[in-house]
């Protein structure tokens, strides 16, 4: 009888925590508010095409086909442009979209000055989506973006709760590494 109390308690306990979570869709709809609400507190023009010459007003985002939100903040320098396979070096200030955000920096450190790098479209564990995608409309070496990231677009650390967060992008390569 005592074990089938626990039973009967512990299930009771699990109900409650599941209803209280909320669906996949009330997460969808609570992230996309958060964007919104980033996006109108920062008076963010959102261009639904990208600019020709690539210069961004202040404040303009180009909103992806992937919800992806991209402000080219700096174009890059040299000739060569990224290729499949290009080992980018990468630094990168990620805060998420609340009024007073955390902030994770790998911007600069003494020792490494860009401590983080990956292979250009080839999927891993040190880069997410958002970044392959940037980084595609980045172009050079030097170049600089601000990118406000979908969860669905993030690392998988983003996916459960869904987080969205921007990103302050700083990329380096050439085309020997």
């Amino acid at each position: 009888m005592r074990n089938i109390k626990i039973i009967i308690l512990l299930v009771a306990v699990m109900s409650v925590v599941a209803c209280t979570k909320g669906t996949y869709a009330d997460e969808l709809k609570a992230e996309k508010a958060t964007i919104k609400s980033y996006i109108s507190r920062n008076n963010i023009k959102v261009l639904g095409a990208m600019p020709k010459d690539s210069v961004f007003a202040e404040n303009e985002f180009y909103k992806t086909e992937d919800a992806l939100y991209f402000r080219l903040d700096k174009k890059g320098t040299g000739k060569d442009t990224v290729e499949i396979g290009n080992k980018i070096h990468i630094r990168y200030k990620k805060f998420d979209l609340s009024e007073h955000p955390d902030t994770i920096s790998y911007w600069t450190t003494s020792e490494i000055a860009y401590p983080t790098s990956f292979f250009y479209g080839v999927t891993d564990d040190a880069s997410c989506p958002a970044w392959h995608l940037a980084v595609g409309m980045m172009q050079r070496s030097g170049a600089e973006a601000t990118i406000i990231c979908p969860a669905i677009l993030g690392f998988g650390s983003d996916q459960s709760p869904l987080t969205p967060y921007v990103y302050k992008l700083k990329i380096k390569f050439n085309k020997q590494s």
